[in-house]
């Protein structure tokens, strides 16, 4: 918003009787206690489904937009890039070019993890642009964070053991043998 002050020079009545005429220049001082602006204000959430995730596992992200503003936000553009070694699935969106006041729309992404992912926290970002009627842009963003983890190979225990007394058995005879697996 831009607001100009300029010298005036005026010509008018400053007493109580309009008969003398007063020309002449002074300075005026405005003071401004509240400005309603128009504006559309871009809320960005996203989310991550699941948080904690190993190798060749899926992702969900979601993202939620919304004009919080009192304007539209015109030509919206969604930049979703997601973290290395991370692979898009599919998508779904209800989300089109505008977005008027208190709208939401919203953008869900399925990804899977690839082989070579980071272990540990991975962040996704979202960042949201439009533009105001003013041609100003406005911008919103948001973050997820989804947890990587290594795989971990079962270990496992066998324990095999027999009935037969010493281990021996006659010819003919039958034997029982138990299997015990813990991992």
């Amino acid at each position: 918003m831009e607001l100009r002050a300029n010298m005036v020079n005026a010509t008018g009545c400053v007493n109580v009787t309009c008969n003398d005429r007063v020309t002449g220049s002074a300075e005026y001082w405005l003071n401004i206690t509240s400005i309603k602006m128009k504006y559309p204000i871009l809320n960005v959430t996203k989310t991550a489904t699941p948080t904690n995730v190993m190798i060749g596992g899926t992702v969900n992200f979601t993202i939620t937009i919304q004009n919080i503003g009192n304007t539209t936000a015109y030509n919206l553009n969604i930049t979703d890039v997601l973290p290395d070694n991370f692979a898009m699935f599919s998508n779904s969106t209800n989300c089109l070019s505008d977005l008027s006041p208190g709208a939401v729309c919203t953008l869900n992404i399925t990804a899977t993890v690839g082989d070579n992912a980071s272990f540990g926290p991975n962040n996704n970002r979202v960042i949201v642009t439009a533009k105001a009627s003013t041609g100003d842009t406005v911008a919103g963003y948001a973050n997820a964070t989804v947890t990587v983890s290594q795989f971990e190979y079962p270990s496992f225990s066998v324990i095999k053991t027999t009935n037969a007394t010493n281990n021996t058995i006659e010819v003919g005879g039958s034997i029982e043998f138990t299997i015990n697996v813990t991992n």
